[in-house]
């Protein structure tokens, strides 16, 4: 167990490529790269965010839910902000992002489950202040032991730094 949380961590670190790069897009170009907090829903977990630049993003879960011993999933996200350009004012943005990624868990009788994922949810940044607020939803393939259709999803919180 804990070779298997080591190997997705380092996976996690490696997919993020944690090298800055700088925003251009207005207004969040003094927003902080890095993003931590918690995610509620399926799964209840730490969700981790890099922002690489204002374009595109990558990001994570290290969590757990009703049957799983361990859980993680890497999302590679596209920043839209014209969407919901509407809802924007001077304390903060809405965006929009989607992309593919992969998820890992570990259910409680040890079985070993991989898949295939697709998120969308958006997310407001407050300006004046290291933080963020976010919904989504992701239906994801599984592809071991069995082949089947889930979806997860979660509302959550997270501070930039």
């Amino acid at each position: 167990m804990k070779k298997i949380l080591l190997i997705c961590i380092v996976i996690l670190i490696v997919v993020t490529n944690l090298s800055a790069k700088e925003k251009k897009k207005e207004g969040i170009e003094n927003f902080k790269n890095l993003g931590v907090g918690i995610v509620i829903g399926d799964p209840l977990g730490i969700s981790v965010k890099f922002m690489e630049s204002s374009n595109i993003a990558y990001a994570g879960v290290f969590g757990v839910f009703s049957g799983v011993k361990f859980y993680i999933h890497t999302d590679y996200l596209w920043l839209n902000y014209e969407t919901f350009s509407n809802l924007n004012r001077p304390e903060g943005i809405m965006i929009l992002y989607y992309g593919p990624g992969v998820l890992m868990r570990v259910t409680s009788d040890d079985k070993f489950i991989i898949g295939g994922r697709g998120t969308v949810g958006t997310e407001y940044l407050l300006l004046k202040a290291p933080f963020g607020i976010f919904l989504e939803v992701s239906p994801a393939f599984l592809v071991t032991p069995e082949m089947k259709l889930s979806f997860f999803g979660g509302l959550g919180a997270r501070f930039y730094f």
